[in-house]
């Protein structure tokens, strides 16, 4: 995944350090519950996001696509 977010040079400190900023022109982002049901702003969550930085997958090599972590 690429970069998703980002702060703005005005934002204040408080911003630039306790939160990601905001997402970048193009992308999708939201924090959903474990049901996928959207939270509200401020509610932690897992995040959901559309780019076209998201990673689809490996060419000739699917069998890495459901791989975690470093080398097997």
């Amino acid at each position: 995944m690429g970069a998703v977010t980002l702060t703005k040079l005005d934002d204040d400190d408080e911003r630039s350090f306790a939160t990601d900023g905001c997402p970048l022109p193009g992308v999708e982002a939201k924090v959903v519950d474990e049901g996928n049901a959207p939270l509200p702003v401020g509610a932690i969550g897992r995040l959901l996001v559309r780019s076209c930085s998201s990673f689809g997958g490996y060419q000739h090599r699917s069998h890495l696509n459901a791989t975690v972590g470093g080398s097997r």
